[in-house]
């Protein structure tokens, strides 16, 4: 039986297959859920967000949908921009994640990834973290 644990490891695989994210932007800090103490930034976290909804539909069998949420973490020094830098992280995310395909997970025949939020900000002391939450609808 498929699971939302197999979307999400599929989703951790592609982001450290993809050279943008694991070894350029990132130098590999992309974590679920939750980072390592004093890493440095910038850095990425995703985490599912609700527990997962299903529908039945009349044709096509069950649908799930579930809330993936991505938080990007810059460090802001005085009399540094890194919300331009920020910008551009914001935008190779989304590039990346709007209209992901997901059907190669483990039991999925089908997941598709869409945006909904991009880029809402909050600032923490000496941190700038912008989430962008995404919907995954798919088939197991």
């Amino acid at each position: 039986m498929s699971t939302i644990q197999d979307l999400v490891e599929h989703l951790e695989g592609l982001l450290e297959a993809d050279t943008l994210w694991g070894s350029t932007k990132f130098d590999g800090r992309i974590y679920h859920m939750f980072a390592p103490q004093n890493t440095a930034q910038p850095l990425m976290i995703f985490q599912v967000n609700d527990s997962p909804v299903t529908q039945y539909l009349t044709t096509g069998g069950p649908r799930v949908e579930v809330e993936i949420d991505f938080d990007i973490y810059v460090k802001t020094e005085r009399g540094t921009s890194a919300a331009s830098g920020l910008g551009t992280l914001e935008d190779d995310l989304f590039g990346f994640a709007d209209e992901l395909d997901l059907s190669g997970a483990t039991g999925w025949g089908n997941a598709t990834m869409l945006v909904t939020v991009r880029g809402a900000r909050t600032i923490d002391e000496d941190t700038i973290r912008s989430t962008m939450r995404t919907i995954v609808r798919g088939y197991p």
